[in-house]
């Protein structure tokens, strides 16, 4: 499980990196593009609650389920190759 804050905000990665596996991507390389990734999504959120979402990694596809919490940090609970 990794960490990372970004611009004030903690996010959380769960059981994600079991996923990629075999795929060439490395763990820290995929949790800092999708930790990218969710923070340009979370400046525009208007809300808290669970989101989806889809990035490119080493022309990979790789999907995501996240979480943002009232105090504004992120867990995300885990991501996978689609």
């Amino acid at each position: 499980c990794g960490r990372q804050r970004k611009e004030g905000r903690l996010i959380t990665f769960g059981h994600g990196a079991r996923h990629v596996i075999g795929t060439g991507l490395t763990q820290s390389v995929v949790e800092s593009a999708i930790g990218s990734e969710i923070e340009d999504i979370a400046r525009k959120a208007s809300r808290t609650g669970a989101f989806w979402g889809r990035a490119k990694v080493g022309g990979k596809s790789i999907e995501y389920r996240a979480h943002m919490l009232p105090n504004g940090d992120i867990h995300l609970g885990t991501y996978y190759p689609v």
